[in-house]
C-alpha cells in the first residue's frame, strides 16, 4: 500500500490511502507525552488520592486516631491480637534474652604467622553475667517494681508493634538495691500536638559534650525546633530532648482529668524505639496500619454473617391474620402498635386459631462466605508481616513446601525483630545498669576498664532459637557443619541462646561427679548413623586409642627450656626453684580444657597449613609446651589446634601451672 504523507498547520499528519481518503496518524508529540500509566489521571484513577507531604507531617493529628484504632483491634479483634502475641512468642520467648559476656583479658598477635591470641577475662564475663541476672529481677528492673525482665521485654515488644513506639526512661537513683531502673511510658505521654518550628533557644553546649570532653558546639541557627513532643538538633535534626506530658492525657479518675503540663527529659536519659519508614522520622506508627482498615471490614462482615446465621438458627416467623375488609381493631388489639409476640421452646408445636397463619423468616449465612473471607484474611497477614496460617491459626490448606517457605520468611522477620531489640533497647540501658553495678558495689570491677566492659563485641545478648521441626536433623547438620570446619561450636550454643563455656563446665562437672559415683562415661545413641539410618555403634577414634595421660613429675623451673621459661613467666611469678607439674596429654582431653573462643581462632589460622605440615610442625617442637591453670588452657592454644588438624595421637607435654600459683601465693 503506497501512502503519501502530508502535514497540516496543526501539527497532525495524514496519510492518503490508494483510494483517495486521508488516515489520520498520531502525531510523534503526542506518543512522546506517555511516560508511566500510574502517574496519569484517568477515570480509572480518579478516587486515586495521594499526599506529597513529609513523615511528620502526615502522622501530624492522624497519629493519635491510629493508635486508638490500633489499641481497638488489640482489645476486640482475635487476629490483631493473635499477631501481638506471635511477635511476643517468638521475638522475645518464653526465657527472653541472655547476657553473654566477652571482656578480652589480652589480645596478641603473632607478626610471623598472622595468629591472633585472645584470652577472655573469664571473671570479670562472670561477675557481669551474675549482675544482669540480678538485675532483671521483679524488684530490680522497673521501678514500679512489678515485672521481670521477660515480662517487661513482652510488653514493650507488644507496645511499640500496637501504638508505633514507647518511650523508656533510665531512672538514676531508683529505690532498689542497684540504685537503678527503667520507667516504661505510653507513647501518649509524648505530646503529639507540640510543634514549634519558632525555635527552642540551643542548650546544646550545656548539656552535651564530645568524646574528647570538650562542650558541644551551638546549633548554628541557634535555636531547636519541637516535632510532635520531640526537640531536635538545630542543624542536623537528631533528638536532644523530649516533651513528656506530666499525666497520661487520657488518664480520668473518677471524672478528673489531669491539667496539661509538660516536662523537658533530656535524650540521654530516654530510649525511643520505633521502627522508621521513612527519612526524617520522628514519630513510630503501629505496625497494623497498612491492613487496619481491611481487618475492620473483615470483623464487621464476620460480625454479620455471625447474626445472620445466629437468626437463621432460630427459625422465626410472623404470625398473619385474615381479616375482613371492614374490620377495625383498637390499639389493644395490636397491642400498641407493636404487635404480639409468641414464645416457643425447642420441639414445641403451636396450635394457631382459625385464620392465622405463620410464615417462616429464614436469614441464611452467605454460602461462599469462607473463601471470600481466607482472601481477605491473606492480604491482612500480608500487611502484618507474617504467613497466614500463623495469623489465622489455619493450617488446613497448607502443604509442607509451601508451610517451610512461608516459615523460613516470617522466621527471618522475628529475627530481625531480636536484632532490633538488642540494638536499640537493651545495649542502650546495658552501660548506665553497669556503671550503676559497679557503684553499688554489686559488680566488683575496675572503673578503669569500663569502657572494655561495655564494648560491642565484649557483650553479646542472645535470643531465642527457631528449630526446625525435626530436631534431630538440626542436630545432624550442626554436627556435619562442624566436621567441615564452617561452623563451630560456640556459635550453634549462641543461635540456640546459650553459653558454649556454661555448657562444657557443666558437662565437666557432671563428668567429676559420675567418676565419683563410680560410673563411666555415658554412652549417647545416635552417633555413627549410616546412611540407611539404623544406628550402629560409633568407632572409637585414633586418639582414643593412642596413649593416654600420664604423670611425668615435677620439673624445676630453671630446668624448663628458655623458650618455656619466657612463656611461664608471663603467667605466673617465680624463681629458679620454683616447681610445675607436667604431663602428658592426648588431643581429645586436651580439648575439653581449651577455650573454645581462642580455639577457634587458632583453627582459622591452621587452615593454612595442609594436614602433613601441621603434623610435622608439632612433632618438630617438643620443647612447645601448653600451659594450664586451674584445669583451663591458657597457653597454647595454637599448638593445639595444629595437632589436632595433624592428627597426631601421641601425648602432648603439658605444663600445670596451678601449684605454681600456690607456692608464689604462700612463699
Amino acid at each position: 500500500m503506497k501512502i503519501v504523507g502530508a502535514r497540516s498547520r496543526t501539527g497532525i499528519t495524514f496519510a492518503r490511502q490508494p483510494d483517495g481518503s486521508f488516515l489520520k496518524a498520531v502525531p510523534s508529540a503526542a506518543r512522546a507525552v506517555k511516560s508511566f500509566d500510574a502517574a496519569n489521571f484517568s477515570r480509572l484513577t480518579g478516587d486515586w488520592q495521594v499526599s506529597r507531604l513529609s513523615a511528620d507531617a502526615e502522622l501530624q493529628g492522624k497519629l493519635e486516631i491510629l493508635r486508638a484504632r490500633s489499641r481497638d483491634h488489640e482489645q476486640n479483634d482475635p487476629y490483631a491480637e493473635n499477631y501481638l502475641r506471635l511477635r511476643e512468642n517468638n521475638v522475645i520467648g518464653h526465657d527472653g534474652f541472655t547476657l553473654q559476656m566477652k571482656v578480652k583479658l589480652s589480645e596478641e598477635l603473632n607478626v610471623e604467622t598472622g595468629e591472633l591470641s585472645v584470652v577472655l577475662d573469664t571473671a570479670a564475663n562472670h561477675i557481669i553475667e551474675r549482675a544482669w541476672r540480678r538485675f532483671c529481677r521483679k524488684k530490680n528492673f522497673l521501678v514500679t517494681r512489678d515485672m521481670h525482665a521477660t515480662e517487661a521485654c513482652k510488653l514493650i515488644e507488644r507496645t511499640y508493634n500496637r501504638d508505633g513506639d514507647l518511650l523508656i526512661r533510665k531512672v538514676r537513683g531508683a529505690p532498689n538495691e542497684f540504685g537503678f531502673a527503667l520507667q516504661l511510658f505510653e507513647a501518649d505521654y509524648l505530646d503529639d500536638r507540640f510543634i514549634d518550628f519558632r525555635g527552642v533557644p540551643c542548650n546544646c553546649p550545656l548539656e552535651r559534650t564530645l568524646p574528647s570532653g570538650q562542650p558541644f558546639p551551638p546549633c548554628e541557627r541557634g535555636v531547636h525546633e519541637v516535632r510532635m513532643g520531640v526537640e531536635l538538633h538545630g542543624d542536623w535534626k537528631f533528638p536532644v530532648a523530649y516533651w513528656l506530658l506530666a499525666n497520661h492525657p487520657g488518664d480520668y479518675f473518677f471524672g478528673n482529668q489531669y491539667a496539661t503540663r509538660r516536662i523537658r527529659v533530656p535524650v540521654d536519659e530516654i530510649i525511643h524505639p520505633f521502627v522508621h519508614k521513612r527519612i526524617e522520622q520522628t514519630r513510630g506508627v503501629p505496625a497494623c496500619v497498612a491492613a487496619m482498615l481491611r481487618l475492620q471490614m473483615i470483623g464487621g462482615m464476620d460480625e454479620a454473617a455471625l447474626v445472620a446465621a445466629r437468626a437463621g438458627a432460630q427459625k422465626m416467623g410472623v404470625i398473619t391474620k385474615d381479616v375482613p375488609d371492614n374490620f377495625e381493631a383498637d390499639d389493644d388489639y395490636y397491642n400498641g402498635g407493636v404487635g404480639r409476640t409468641i414464645d416457643g421452646a425447642p420441639g414445641e408445636f403451636i396450635e394457631m386459631p382459625m385464620g392465622f397463619d405463620i410464615k417462616p423468616l429464614d436469614w441464611k449465612s452467605p454460602e461462599d462466605y469462607a473463601p471470600f473471607q481466607k482472601t481477605q484474611l491473606r492480604g491482612a497477614a500480608a500487611g502484618y508481616g507474617v504467613s497466614y496460617s500463623a495469623f489465622a491459626n489455619d493450617p488446613s490448606d497448607a502443604n509442607f513446601s509451601a508451610t517451610k517457605i512461608g516459615m523460613m520468611e516470617e522466621r527471618e522477620g522475628y529475627r530481625g525483630g531480636q536484632q532490633f531489640f538488642i540494638n536499640h533497647i537493651l545495649r542502650e540501658a546495658f552501660p548506665d545498669f553497669l556503671e550503676a553495678a559497679m557503684l553499688a558495689g554489686i559488680a566488683d570491677l575496675p572503673f578503669s576498664r569500663f569502657e572494655d566492659y561495655i564494648d560491642d563485641d565484649a557483650v553479646v545478648f542472645s535470643g531465642r532459637s527457631f528449630p526446625w521441626l525435626d530436631p534431630q536433623k538440626d542436630i545432624a547438620a550442626a554436627r556435619e557443619a562442624i566436621e567441615l570446619g564452617v561452623d563451630t561450636r560456640s556459635r550453634i550454643a549462641r543461635e540456640n541462646a546459650c553459653d558454649f563455656e556454661e555448657i562444657t563446665a557443666e558437662l565437666g562437672r557432671e563428668e567429676r561427679l559420675r567418676k565419683a559415683a563410680g560410673l563411666g562415661a555415658p554412652e549417647v545413641e545416635g552417633q555413627g548413623i549410616s546412611k540407611e539410618g539404623k544406628g550402629k555403634k560409633p568407632e572409637k577414634p585414633a586418639e582414643a586409642s593412642a596413649v593416654k595421660s600420664a604423670f611425668i613429675g615435677e620439673v624445676a623451673f630453671r630446668d624448663l627450656p628458655p623458650g618455656a621459661k619466657e612463656t611461664v613467666a608471663q603467667f605466673a611469678e617465680c624463681d629458679a626453684t620454683s616447681k610445675v607439674i607436667r604431663y602428658g596429654m592426648t588431643v581429645p582431653e586436651l580439648l575439653a580444657k581449651a577455650d573454645q573462643h581462642n580455639l577457634e581462632t587458632a583453627r582459622k589460622h591452621c587452615r593454612r597449613l595442609t594436614i602433613a605440615e601441621a603434623g610435622d610442625i608439632v612433632r618438630g617442637r617438643a620443647d612447645k609446651f601448653i600451659l594450664v591453670h586451674n584445669d583451663r588452657i591458657i597457653d597454647g592454644h595454637h599448638h593445639l589446634a595444629k595437632a589436632e588438624k595433624g592428627k597426631v595421637t601421641s601425648s602432648l607435654p603439658v605444663l600445670d601451672l596451678t601449684p605454681l600459683r600456690f607456692q608464689a601465693k604462700n612463699g
